[in-house]
């Protein structure tokens, strides 16, 4: 059974590769059958609509790629990571924490996409958690 960072690593390989065979054996040893992938305005759920999804983001952002710009943090079924997205010319497109949820099936069942740093904590809200 695939790590919890070999899953993550084959899913950026699969968001990255142009190569429709090949993208889909990707998804198919890290991404389960009914996984999903949620961000803040969308969702997008099984496999064959994930090849899709990754499909259309290459065709909307030519020479565009996803790297992870962090550690693979893991505990029990849950690992998170930083992301960035780079256009072609190298600038960010965007950037991000995800958190995937691995599945019974030792596959990627969910991952939950949150874009840009965290938000800064009301200084009421830090000081009840002090």
């Amino acid at each position: 059974m695939a790590t919890a960072d070999e899953l993550v690593e084959a899913y950026i390989r699969a968001c990255n590769e142009p190569d429709a065979a090949e993208r889909r054996r990707l998804l198919g040893l890290c991404w389960g059958d009914d996984g999903a992938l949620t961000g803040p305005n969308y969702e997008v759920k099984g496999r064959a609509a994930m090849e899709s999804y990754f499909t259309g983001f290459q065709e909307r952002n030519r020479g565009a790629r996803v790297v992870a710009i962090s550690g693979f943090d893991a505990h029990h079924d849950v690992v998170r990571y930083g992301w960035r997205i780079y256009r072609g010319d190298d600038s960010i497109l965007a950037e991000g924490v995800d958190t995937a949820i691995i599945g019974p099936d030792g596959r990627i069942a969910r991952v939950l996409m949150f874009y840009g740093p965290l938000p800064p904590a009301t200084t009421q809200k830090s000081e009840a958690n002090t």
